[in-house]
């Protein structure tokens, strides 16, 4: 089974810190519309390395030539750390802090009016709702913004396929004035090289809390200010094997940042991320309706209930460049806002699913049955693990039938098989392993991967039981 989608990025750990507070000031490189048009489509493949975990994502981008590269700004050059002031105290839980209560309250839209990627780095949107086994098992609580691809061509003439393609290196802004509160670091290091991953959360008033994934160099000062309070992080190292280690910190701060400020940078030469992260939580939205709303905090985020599309938080004109570059096919009516976080329906297969009896923050235990985030046509059976490794099967749904049946229409009592019928890119449907399911009426689910393509005579061996109830 195929993952198509990207990567998620790691746990957070609980954060146990005090630190100063510092700030800096706007970049006058800073890009607030993008207007530019995504050009000519190719498909790349990037190996991304999370946790220990190797995910494949395939994905679409645009190809640039070198010359029209222009140079990232110079990370720190802009900014000015501001008077530093007494220490601000965060609490050891959850990524909404206590420092909250020291911001204005949040006004009206639009809050943000600074998008992270200046216009001839963003290549694309990737909406809410993501899916991609193990990590993105249940839909993703962010939207991804995609970094243009650069295509350096082949120095031997004799062999002009061996071009090079990789991330254009690009300069991630602050969307508002910011108050960053955390700051999350994974560091891989093997055989004595080290390469980090950073993950920045702030607010830009009381209510919301935002942050950005997959930021692999942070800016000279903000670098400098969080290694100083090294020794009051929450870490904690993960040995792989051979010689692979994983080290993972919180860093509980207070940093300030003006609209427009340089954070850091992504992409670029002999980085393996295609793009970042960008999640939004309002506290004041109505709570999302999981089913289940302990699986789907624990599963994603204490804040998920909360997700919002950061998208809808710009003036009307950024909405619009940015809607333009969405990743997402059909009409607006068949995705609500930037895409679909939760999708449980009662009653159905259709949703959000964890092993009966197991504990809810181990990932394998996850199971879902879904809508993909870009198409809806098309349905998704996510695999955490326990039933077969982790991974997916895509489907274009079907209305009659009980085989890939439109998941919201199916009925306890009934069981359902479900293989791939999705042309792969060689314009064939290899369909080898089928998941059979079944719900009962006390709400369980009876689930179970099998070789074969729902046909011939179908029938449980040994299936899995799958709840959504409460503890």
């Amino acid at each position: 089974m195929l993952n198509d989608e990207s990567p998620k990025s790691a746990e957070e750990v609980p954060l146990q810190a005090q630190s100063e507070v510092t700030e800096i000031s706007s970049n006058p490189f800073s890009d607030k519309k993008s207007v530019s048009k995504a050009g000519i489509f190719a498909a790349v493949i990037i190996l991304l390395v999370i946790g220990g975990v190797a995910v494949f994502a395939a994905r679409k981008s645009k190809t640039n030539s070198t010359d029209s590269v222009q140079a990232s700004p110079t990370l720190g050059a802009s900014m000015t750390p501001g008077q530093g002031s007494q220490g601000v105290a965060v609490p050891p839980s959850g990524a909404i802090s206590d420092v909250d209560n020291t911001l204005p309250s949040c006004g009206a839209n639009p809050l943000l009016h600074t998008v992270p990627l200046a216009d001839d780095h963003l290549l694309d949107v990737s909406p809410l709702g993501n899916i991609n086994p193990p990590g993105h098992t249940v839909p993703s609580d962010h939207i991804g913004l995609g970094l243009t691809v650069v295509t350096t061509p082949s120095s031997d003439t004799n062999q002009p396929g061996n071009a090079k393609s990789t991330t254009i290196q690009a300069s991630v802004f602050a969307p508002a004035d910011i108050t960053i509160f955390k700051i999350h670091a994974q560091t891989v290091t093997e055989n004595g090289k080290s390469n980090s991953d950073y993950s920045i959360f702030y607010h830009p008033c009381r209510e919301v809390t935002m942050y950005n994934n997959h930021i692999p160099v942070l800016n000279t000062d903000l670098m400098s200010f969080m290694t100083a309070h090294k020794s009051e992080a929450t870490c904690q190292t993960q040995a792989n094997t051979g010689s692979t280690t994983n080290e993972f910190c919180d860093y509980a701060i207070t940093y300030k940042a003006k609209e427009g400020a340089v954070l850091g940078t992504a992409g670029g030469a002999g980085q393996a991320t295609v793009g970042i992260d960008y999640g939004l939580y309002d506290t004041r939205t109505t709570p999302l309706a999981y089913l289940n709303t302990e699986l789907a905090k624990t599963a994603q985020s204490t804040e998920i209930l909360h997700s919002a599309c950061p998208i809808d938080y710009y003036p009307a004109d950024i909405q619009a460049m940015l809607y333009a570059k969405l990743d997402q096919t059909g009409t607006k009516s068949d995705h609500p806002s930037c895409g679909t976080i939760m999708q449980d329906k009662a009653g159905t297969v259709q949703g959000n699913w964890y092993v009966k009896g197991s504990a809810l923050e181990n990932w394998p235990t996850v199971f879902a049955v879904l809508h993909n985030s870009t198409d809806a046509s098309v349905g998704v059976v996510s695999i955490g693990g326990t039933i077969a490794d982790p991974g997916m099967i895509r489907f274009n749904v079907a209305k009659t039938g009980t085989t890939n049946l439109e998941p919201s229409l199916t009925q306890a009592g009934t069981l359902y098989c479900y293989t791939t019928n999705i042309a792969g890119p060689n314009g064939t449907v290899s369909a080898t392993n089928q998941v059979l399911l079944q719900l009962s009426a006390d709400g369980t689910l009876q689930a179970e991967d099998q070789a074969g393509n729902c046909t011939g005579s179908l029938a449980f061996k040994s299936p899995t039981t799958y709840t959504r109830n409460a503890h």
